[in-house]
């Protein structure tokens, strides 16, 4: 569960730092996730980034897909 809290803090900032700069690419925390599923040797992840105007990104790691349940 800390892990989860802690991928959500790191993906948030760095989406907050790409809307802050208005480059909305995610690069930095796309390459973020994909350090930590590494680093934890996990077999796969998704990653959704949005607020209540929709979903900015919706991106799937490894093994995950859209219909993954964990």
């Amino acid at each position: 569960m800390l892990k989860a809290i802690l991928l959500g803090a790191v993906v948030l900032n760095s989406a907050s730092n790409a809307i802050a700069q208005n480059t909305c690419s995610f690069c930095s925390a796309t390459q973020a996730f994909e350090q930590l599923l590494s680093a934890q040797s996990l077999p796969g992840g998704a990653m959704l980034i949005g607020n209540g105007q929709g979903i900015f990104l919706e991106r799937y790691f490894g093994s995950y897909n859209a219909s993954t349940v964990v």
